[in-house]
């Protein structure tokens, strides 16, 4: 569920988005939340902040997240420049769905960010399901 937020200043409104997450698996708080597309920095800025609840709770420390726990984060759209979306990850490959206008290979790449394996590239202009290799025995 995504909406619009406002969280009020004295003298200025920033409008906030929500998005509200069921964990799935277990995982530590920071991997989830870098699955949803934020950097370690901006993560640890929103939880500083207080912009991340665990079943209604501000959390501040990289917690153990357990399957079926709300998780609900509150974030500037302008933060939230996701390069991917997760769609699947194992301990061999790892599937994302990567935008338009972003590297597949290279340092530069979603390949040298996530540091992973391109099995196959897509033009920096399109947008699709791209397959990474995590293991060598899996490239």
């Amino acid at each position: 569920m995504n909406e619009g937020v406002q969280k009020g200043h004295d003298l200025q409104q920033i409008y906030m988005q929500k998005k509200e997450i069921i964990v799935e698996k277990e995982k530590k708080l920071l991997t989830l939340l870098g699955d949803y597309g934020f950097s370690f920095s901006q993560a640890n800025k929103m939880m500083k902040n207080k912009d991340v609840k665990v079943d209604g709770k501000a959390e501040k420390k990289n917690i153990n997240l357990l399957k079926g726990q709300r998780v609900t984060i509150f974030y500037q759209e302008k933060e939230f420049e996701s390069k991917y979306e997760k769609i699947f990850e194992d301990e061999n490959v790892l599937v994302v769905y990567k935008f338009s206008g972003i590297e597949t290979a290279g340092q530069n790449g979603l390949a040298g960010e996530l540091n992973v394996i391109a099995v196959h590239r897509l033009d920096r202009n399109t947008e699709g399901l791209v397959v990474f290799a995590k293991t060598e025995q899996a490239e």
